[in-house]
């Protein structure tokens, strides 16, 4: 995972554990005070959802975008998880 957070450094966040059951379970600590973007990675390729938003027409999952040169998630604090639908397994 990575974001401003961790200043968009694509090995900053923390790495994802596998379930067993195709999700994957992030521990933020020090846990966001406040609702902030991110992305995930995968063998240090970080996901472009401007692609996937474009390709699909479905900006859903990234509500920080201006539809051409970023797409972002975001994780939202007043929530304990935050589910992700996304296709970044198949790069």
């Amino acid at each position: 995972m990575t974001g401003p957070f961790w200043d968009w450094d694509p090995a900053g966040g923390p790495v994802g554990t596998n379930n067993g059951d195709g999700t994957f379970t992030f521990t933020l600590s020090p846990a966001p005070t406040a609702d902030m973007e991110y992305l995930l990675v995968l063998d240090g390729v970080q996901e472009d959802m401007v692609a996937s938003g474009t390709a699909s027409s479905n900006w859903s999952c990234t509500p920080v975008t201006d539809y051409f040169t970023y797409a972002n998630r975001k994780w939202l604090t007043d929530r304990s998880t935050s589910v992700n639908w996304f296709s970044l397994w198949k790069l």
